[in-house]
Parts: structure tokens; C-alpha cells; sequence
């Protein structure tokens, strides 16, 4: 994390209003996105993460929750993705929430 650029809300507010992006990002949303990618880039990671190949038959589909897994499709003819939002708040265990994670591994709250 350390290395990641900096979280700039006068940059997120800049991109929303250009529509470059479909929303104002909070620094949640900057953090994943680039951790995310400097794990797709770190060949060290790619080569230690387990790779699993699943077949699926056709007509077959699967679903799951991946906010604390990094993750990308090597390979697949065609994919759906939903994102829910769902508040810190109203989650089971909001200390275990990946936002909470993110914050405690920063020693302070993430701004919005």
C-alpha cells in the first residue's frame, strides 16, 4: 500500500464532474482499483496466488462475493458482473468488512 499514488479528493471530484469516471470515487474505491492493478502487474503475485481453472458445461453459471479476493479472468467467452452497495453499517460483521480492513491497515479512517 505504501506505494500506491495517493488518494486526491480534488482529483476524484475533477474526474466525475469531466465524466471520466460514472461517480466521485471515495479513497475506498481509488485503494481497490489500484491494488487491483498492481497485482495484475506483480508477476511475483500472479506466479505465487493458486490458479484455478474451472470448466463450467454450457448452460451452467456460478456467482460469488470477491471484495477481499484479487481476482481477473484469464480467459472466458462472457461475464456479468453486478456490484451492490451495501453500508459498512448493514453488514453481519461491519470490523471485518473490507472498507474497515482498509482502514485499519492505513491507522485511520478512509475519507469519502
Amino acid at each position: 500500500m505504501p506505494r500506491l499514488p495517493g488518494y486526491a479528493p480534488l482529483k476524484a471530484r475533477l474526474l466525475a464532474a469531466l465524466r471520466a469516471t460514472k461517480a466521485k470515487r471515495s479513497e475506498y474505491d481509488h485503494l481497490m482499483r489500484h491494488l487491483h492493478d498492481a497485482l495484475k502487474r506483480d508477476e511475483t503475485s500472479q506466479a505465487e496466488s493458486p490458479q484455478a481453472d474451472v470448466d463450467f458445461q454450457p448452460g451452467e453459471t456460478w456467482g460469488t462475493f470477491s471484495d477481499l479476493v484479487m481476482h481477473g479472468a484469464m480467459g472466458g467467452r462472457s461475464m456479468l458482473e453486478q456490484t451492490v452497495y451495501l453500508p459498512v453499517s448493514a453488514q453481519a460483521d461491519p470490523s471485518s468488512s473490507p472498507h474497515r480492513f482498509l482502514a485499519a491497515k492505513l491507522g485511520r479512517v478512509l475519507r469519502t
